[in-house]
């Protein structure tokens, strides 16, 4: 029964889209809180912005410190056509639940859910307080998490416990995100008389190889960190066929290990980025536009 019980609150949560952007989480916070309403939990809604908000809940234990169970209610974007199965259904096939977010992290949050509610149920006092913590934009920007740092909710937090998918491995860390855009400048002309122009997208084509190469010889695996990724996510360049490009952008998504590879991926892409603006003869800018440390 209570197999069933929880495959039904993970098949719910899965069914309310929560796609960041635009995120919308305020339906399935809503839900959360009439789930947990249901089962004697009170809870509280913490608004983000218009449409959006995160939830809060408790069940009181023996000290007023607690432990927080985090997780997010958001997912990231979902192609329909390109899924085998129902996206927003939560199908079960061969004691497997598919859908957006069954792993990431919808699973957890309803990991999160029925441990209060079984709590709850069986009169359990924890030593502790635990407290529930469920956050919107955890997908693109980590804002929800923040304001309830900010409104104070995890002053008297001795633990985190964040259910994100690790296949059963504790983890103690996480990797920093450096994204950076690499912004090569040069001079439009008409597609007829490209030798009048210049074209950014051959100097941003380069950087991309070259900076590809680099960066096995720069970052060394650590034994326990591991080593910081990079992945080059988008190449933008040009209006159209008959129009030299006068712009092109190549946006990369770092993860990094400590701080000193931050500085060192910000100084792989300026300093191959500057090399290659100089010898093409166009100018170059780089620009982090999202850091989080590790």
């Amino acid at each position: 029964a209570e197999k069933k019980e929880l495959n039904e609150l993970l098949q719910g949560l899965i069914q309310i889209k929560s796609v960041n952007p635009p995120g919308n989480e305020a339906q399935i916070a809503n839900f959360i809180k009439k789930f947990l309403l249901k089962n004697n939990i009170h809870s509280n809604l913490v608004p983000l912005e218009e449409g959006r908000s995160s939830v809060i809940a408790k069940i009181e234990g023996k000290e007023e410190k607690n432990i927080t169970l985090c997780g997010h209610i958001d997912t990231v974007r979902v192609k329909e056509e390109d899924w085998t199965k129902p996206a927003f259904q939560g199908l079960i096939e061969n004691g497997k639940m598919y859908g957006r977010g069954a792993s990431d992290m919808k699973g957890g949050v309803a990991a999160i859910l029925y441990a209060a509610v079984l709590l709850k149920r069986r009169g359990i006092v924890p030593k502790k307080t635990v407290q529930l913590a469920l956050t919107a934009d955890e997908e693109w920007g980590y804002r929800g998490a923040k304001n309830l740092v900010d409104g104070g909710y995890f002053d008297r937090t001795d633990f985190i416990i964040i259910t994100e998918p690790s296949n059963l491995q504790v983890s103690t860390g996480e990797k920093g995100e450096l994204w950076i855009r690499a912004k090569f400048y040069g001079k439009s002309a008409h597609g007829s008389t490209p030798e009048v122009g210049i074209n950014t997208i051959i100097p941003g084509s380069e950087f991309v190889v070259n900076i590809t190469e680099r960066y096995e010889k720069i970052f060394e695996a650590d034994p326990f960190w591991g080593k910081t990724s990079m992945n080059i996510g988008q190449f933008r360049g040009g209006v159209q066929v008959n129009i030299v490009p006068n712009y092109s952008e190549i946006q990369l998504d770092f993860r990094v290990i400590s701080e000193e590879d931050k500085e060192k991926a910000v100084e792989l892409v300026r300093k191959t980025g500057e090399e290659i603006a100089k010898k093409y003869k166009v100018r170059f800018a780089e620009e982090i536009f999202n850091y989080h440390p590790p």
